[in-house]
């Protein structure tokens, strides 16, 4: 018999095989994503119901807005065509990683991920199941860091380099 949480992860198994993510996942692994898709009122409803206890994607997200940001960087200073630091923070990296820069990348890209993310009834009674850039971006930066703990900088480096920097280089003026 199939649970619900097997289900799910199928589904999640699904979503992350195909590209731009090419993923695909152990069972410890499945947790780390499973966790960066899972918003904190989801959390906040199912821990009052059980004894195992899950968390957020807010701790990963963390982690993540620092990863994405040292690639932007890296990527920006070894370019060596932006002349200096004001130019590479103005011009190159607040075009990588601000929330509504991260959303149409991933729009660009046709990732969408709000199917698959767990929202609490308290989360979808006021908002309905719309995300906000600032959720949509906050959670891409949390499976920027599973994919860095699950399968390392370089994964993680290509992840970046696909959605947000190879767009980005298509449409930069050097």
């Amino acid at each position: 018999m199939v649970t619900g949480l097997e289900m799910y992860e199928r589904r999640i198994r699904e979503f992350f095989a195909k590209p731009p993510f090419n993923l695909r996942f152990d069972n410890e692994q499945i947790t780390l994503f499973r966790t960066a898709l899972t918003h904190s009122s989801f959390v906040e409803e199912y821990n009052v119901n059980h004894d195992n206890k899950i968390q957020s994607y807010e701790r990963l997200e963390f982690l993540g807005d620092a990863v994405l940001e040292f690639i932007v960087c890296d990527e920006a200073y070894n370019l060596g065509t932006l002349k200096d630091e004001g130019e590479m923070t103005n011009k190159f990296k607040q075009a990588a990683v601000a929330n509504a820069k991260i959303c149409e990348y991933l729009e660009f890209n046709k990732i969408d991920y709000e199917d698959i993310a767990l929202l609490g009834k308290s989360f979808r009674s006021e908002k309905g199941d719309r995300f906000s850039d600032d959720m949509r971006s906050d959670i891409f930066e949390a499976i920027i860091a599973a994919t860095y703990l699950a399968f390392g900088m370089d994964r993680a480096r290509r992840l970046v380099q696909d959605i947000i920097l190879l767009p980005l280089m298509e449409r930069f003026e050097f």
